[in-house]
Order: C-alpha cells, then sequence, then structure tokens
C-alpha cells in the first residue's frame, strides 16, 4: 500500500470534494469508497458510481472500494471481478458475503484489502499467500459512537500484523 496520503468519498458528496480531488490528480493516492451503504441507493446510484469511479480512474487514484454481496445484486454483476473490471477499481476492501476461499481467489487477481476488524488471522494468513498484494483495513465509522474499542482495535491489528499483514487504520 502507498505511502500516499488517502481519501475517503462518499458517492453522495462527491461533487463536494470533486475540485480538492484534482488537485491531487496523477498522485496515485488511494481513494477509499464504500458500494453498500444502502442509504445512498437510489435510482442513478450506478451509474454516477461508475462515472465517479471512472473519472477517479482518470485522475490517476487508485480507488478501493469497500464491496459486499449487496454491491454485486445492486449492480447486477456475477463476480467481483466483473464489478471491478466494470468500474475500473484498484482494490477491493472486501465485506461480508463471501467465503475465504472466494477472496482468496480475487487475491490472484488484484489488490485485496481484508476487514481488519472481522477477520480472523488464519483466513488473513491463507489468503495473502494467495495475493501479491494482501492487506487489512479497519473499518471506518462515520458517526459518533459508532467507532471500535480502543482495547480491540490494538488486539486486532497485533493478531494480523503476526500473521504478516499490514495493518491500516
Amino acid at each position: 500500500m502507498s505511502k500516499t496520503l488517502g481519501f475517503s468519498l462518499y458517492l453522495s458528496t462527491y461533487e463536494q470534494q470533486h475540485d480538492m480531488l484534482k488537485l491531487w490528480a496523477g498522485t496515485g493516492a488511494p481513494i477509499f469508497l464504500s458500494l453498500h451503504i444502502s442509504e445512498e441507493f437510489d435510482a442513478t446510484y450506478c451509474q454516477r458510481a461508475r462515472e465517479i469511479c471512472h473519472l477517479l480512474a482518470v485522475f490517476g487514484f487508485r480507488t478501493i472500494a469497500d464491496v459486499s454481496v449487496k454491491t454485486l445484486q445492486q449492480f447486477g454483476c456475477e463476480s467481483l471481478t466483473e464489478l471491478a473490471r466494470d468500474l475500473k477499481l484498484w482494490g477491493l476492501r472486501i465485506d461480508y458475503g463471501f467465503t475465504p476461499e472466494e477472496i482468496g481467489e480475487m487475491a490472484t487477481r488484484m489488490p485485496i484489502v481484508l476487514n481488519a476488524s472481522t477477520t480472523s488471522a488464519a483466513d488473513a494468513r491463507r489468503i495473502a499467500a494467495l495475493g501479491q498484494e494482501v492487506f487489512a483495513l479497519h473499518n471506518f465509522y462515520p458517526r459518533p459512537e459508532t467507532g471500535l474499542d480502543a482495547e480491540l482495535l490494538m488486539e486486532t491489528t497485533q493478531r494480523l500484523r503476526e500473521a504478516g499483514l499490514s495493518v491500516q487504520c
């Protein structure tokens, strides 16, 4: 993973961030974008997501999309590979609904970010052995009272580091 500062982006607020993101174009900075926030789903959601992800790729960002089985259903994709190709994603942050075997298979194709808050050390080790670029990222909690307990954060981070993964917070 890059040492470059990254950004979190919500599709619903992209327009407010567009000008600032243009200033970072060409830096290869990572962009974290969740594609399974039900509150953002509307009739134009998939089209807006495609347009924004394609623009981020043109700007040279490395978009990491937080995905679940709900994401595949929303976009009408048969597989994570199809979704990643369609949206020009650099990597996938796998959330719920996929087996360790499915995640490991994806790790052979592209960068995979594991959910540091929920992935077991054993699964992380197996998945990382299959991929060239596998690391872990803790959940992002944008609302008060929704974050991880400090002790749990430290324990899970240490457990995954001992399994050989780089863990981002």
